[in-house]
Formats: C-alpha cells, sequence, structure tokens
C-alpha cells in the first residue's frame, strides 16, 4: 500500500516542477527573441539550427508544464482549494495555447538557411502573443501555488 506524500514532500516537488518550468521558459523565451530578431543571434548562429534548437525548447516548455505541473494538479494532489479553482479556470486557455505553439513547430518542416522568410517572422508575431498570454496564465498559477497558506482560525481544521 502507498503512503501518503507529506506536505513538506508535496511543496518540494511543487517547487522543482515550478522551478525547472521557469528555467525551461526563459531558455525557450531567450532562443525566440533570437529568431524573431528581438536580440541578436550569437556571432556566427545560422538561423536553421537556431529556429530548430527554438523549437525544441519550445516543445520542452510545454511538456514541462504539463507533465509535470499541471498533470499534478488534474491528478488531484494539489489539495489547496483556491489553486485547484484558478487551475480550473485556466487550463482551458493554457491548453489553447499548447495547441497553437505544437501548430506552429509542426509547420516548421523546413526553415531556410539563409534567414527567416517575411511569412515565417509572421508567425513568430503570432506565436510570440500565445507565449505572452501562456506566461502570464502561468504566472498567476504558479503566484497561486506559492502563496503561503493562511493559518487556521483558533477551533479550525488546518485543511480545506
Amino acid at each position: 500500500m502507498m503512503q501518503a506524500e507529506e506536505p513538506s514532500e508535496r511543496r518540494t516537488g511543487t517547487h522543482h516542477s515550478i522551478e525547472r518550468l521557469l528555467s525551461d521558459r526563459q531558455r525557450m523565451l531567450l532562443l525566440y527573441e533570437q529568431a524573431a530578431g528581438v536580440v541578436p543571434a550569437p556571432e556566427g548562429e545560422e538561423f536553421a539550427p537556431l529556429m530548430r534548437r527554438f523549437a525544441e525548447l519550445l516543445m520542452d516548455y510545454i511538456a514541462a508544464g504539463h507533465f509535470s505541473l499541471y498533470q499534478r494538479i488534474r491528478g488531484g494532489e494539489e489539495r489547496r482549494r483556491g489553486v485547484r479553482e484558478l487551475a480550473a479556470s485556466l487550463y482551458p486557455r493554457i491548453v489553447a495555447t499548447s495547441d497553437a505553439m505544437v501548430a506552429f513547430n509542426d509547420g516548421l518542416a523546413e526553415v531556410a538557411e539563409e534567414g527567416p522568410s517575411d511569412a515565417l517572422l509572421a508567425k513568430l508575431s503570432v506565436l510570440g502573443e500565445r507565449i505572452a498570454e501562456r506566461v502570464d496564465l502561468e504566472d498567476r498559477l504558479i503566484a497561486e501555488m506559492l502563496r503561503p497558506k493562511p493559518s487556521p482560525a483558533v477551533g479550525q481544521p488546518a485543511f480545506e
């Protein structure tokens, strides 16, 4: 018979999932900015390999959220009502951003070696909007997950 996780173990797991998600996000955002031309790519970096690395990190970022943080919530491991309710309201929008990111990735069959086309830059712009929406939604959920639980009033149970 499996023993239930202790609260401190659950918090540690949640913090680890959040740290991984934020790390994957930061690396993906840097490559996005380089691919979109917002910041210069490293000297000598060719566009096609940069786009392939960006697309790979984009998929890693999606997976970090869905298969750790969101799966934990949707799997019933999250006990805080506020987190569960916020996640339920945000999750459909998070899924929609994931779908847009996967569609972008699927459309990258061939990336020109010489650089970005106008069509690809337009797609990157739309993708940037979806990424910004995703970041906002995740930040709201993460803030709720990291918010300290208020102390129970005298005579009240310490759990929801």
